[in-house]
């Protein structure tokens, strides 16, 4: 099957589907209507009709009058105008008593009015328009007043002219109104088919690696929410590729001038100067430290990322356990003041309550915040560190009073290798894994970092986790 036929194929299936659904549903409507309104009613009759009907009404009813006046040669009398005619007929006495009849009983007694029309040798017609009440003068020994006769709406033949084509102003009405059904349904079916036609095809284009291909379905509609979904999920699947891209290649440099080091130190060992090469075996040593702190760092956020895309199994490689939030506190602290001493560090914590998590990646994000809070202050600026939390989530927060964030920057910092200053040296700079290892941990545990600006200076991070419930 072709692609043009396949882009026709569902044009064409809703078309039949919704063209079907209007033809089954005015069927019922009709069937409907001729149950309720029953059935079809006949034109009326020309005036040579009307007159044919009399003349036969009145033979009929001298017929049964001329036979003998027992009542069993009455009935059959009756009985085989009833067989040649299918007419239904009935006779009648003076008084209104039934004499004899066939086929279903017609009305019966009439009044005064019409007796005495039927006297002066008129014909009356009933309320039924198929049915005529004819007298019979000068009959009354034989005891026969009056008869009726009862016709098919078919009979006789003649009717009005013109009237014979009474049904094409609706036949016409019904397939007008088909028509603009038809028009209707193949504007909405197409109305459907073209959006979801454009979304294969920018779907196809972006599979085949044209990451610029967008919907853009301007629709207020499910389908263009559908399509701002798939706008929105290719702009996140570029970014992430971009972002791979990046750590790629921000991986590569940061492992590259270590590795070029260690290279230089061990040259300089094999010219054979020993002096100098011992000089070097304290740069490889810290070299070789930063290598391992860098390639732990980028495995750890690789499997944090892959294990929370996985459907099936474990969705984040955690150590959980049940611990107080104030033990991991007091852990990042013991560390931050062993490493700097110096440095002014605030508590304020109150019943922070306990969590479920790692407590080793915890401990390492909260150091994390404390060692930047230091490393970007002056060293006279003090440090605060809160904890406080409630019986839904544990909030921690670092705040310093250093050079602050760039407002366009404060959620760039947590992307992998990305560094606030692009100037800093080797020994104040890091490697711009910190933050973004922090977020993983963090999001991992099913919680939220942000960073904000103080309106004094300096930089706030907010840790916010689910508390043990």
């Amino acid at each position: 099957m072709t692609a043009r036929r396949r882009r026709g194929g569902l044009v064409l299936r809703l078309y039949l589907l919704q063209g079907g659904a209007v033809v089954a549903t005015m069927a019922l409507l009709a069937l409907v209507g001729y149950l309720i309104f029953g059935r079809w009613t006949p034109p009326d009759l020309t005036d040579e009709g009307r007159e044919a009907r009399a003349r036969i009404a009145r033979a009929l009813v001298e017929m049964v009058a001329e036979a003998p006046p027992d009542p069993e040669s009455r009935r059959q009398t009756v009985t085989r105008l009833y067989e040649a005619t299918e007419l239904y007929l009935a006779v009648f006495a003076s008084d209104g008593t039934l004499l004899a009849q066939a086929g279903e009983s017609p009305a019966g007694t009439l009044g005064r009015e019409d007796l005495e029309r039927l006297h002066r040798g008129e014909t009356v017609q009933l309320t039924d328009p198929d049915q005529l009440a004819v007298g019979v003068p000068g009959a009354e020994s034989q005891g026969v007043a009056y008869g009726i006769v009862r016709f098919s709406p078919r009979f006789p033949f003649d009717r009005a002219e013109g009237e014979k084509f009474r049904w094409l102003p609706p036949l016409l009405l019904l397939v007008g109104l088909l028509a603009l059904l038809a028009v209707v349904s193949l504007v909405f079916v197409r109305s459907l088919a073209g959006p979801i036609r454009r979304l294969s095809q920018v779907a196809r284009a972006f599979g085949d690696g044209d990451t610029s291909a967008r919907a853009h379905l301007d629709r207020r509609d499910e389908l263009g929410d559908l399509g701002r979904a798939f706008d929105e999920m290719a702009d996140r699947l570029v970014d992430t590729l971009r972002g791979q891209t990046e750590l790629l290649a921000n991986a590569s440099h940061e492992l590259r001038t270590p590795l070029a080091r260690i290279q230089v130190a061990l040259d300089i060992a094999a010219e054979g100067d020993a002096a100098l090469a011992r000089e070097q075996l304290g740069e490889i040593a810290t070299d070789l430290t930063e290598l391992e702190a860098l390639v732990s760092d980028i495995l750890l956020m690789a499997r944090l990322d892959l294990e929370r895309d996985r459907l099936d199994g474990p969705r984040q490689p955690l150590r959980l356990e049940s611990l107080p939030a104030q033990e991991v506190v007091e852990a990042a602290v013991d560390r931050f003041r062993r490493d700097h001493p110096e440095r002014e560090l605030r508590i304020e914590t109150e019943a922070p309550g306990r969590l479920r998590g790692d407590r080793a990646l915890l401990r390492r994000v909260l150091a994390n915040l404390l060692e930047n809070a230091a490393k970007y202050s002056d060293a006279d600026r003090l440090i605060v560190l809160r904890a406080h939390g409630d019986a839904e989530r544990v909030v921690l927060e670092v705040s310093d009073e250093g050079i602050g964030i760039a407002p366009e920057d404060l959620e760039r910092i947590f992307m992998p290798f990305f560094r606030t200053d692009r100037s800093r040296s080797r020994s104040t700079g890091g490697i711009g894994l910190g933050l973004a290892l922090a977020r993983r941990v963090v999001e991992a545990h099913g919680g939220t970092i942000v960073a904000e600006n103080a309106q004094g200076g300096g930089t706030t991070f907010r840790v916010t986790l689910p508390a043990e419930s």
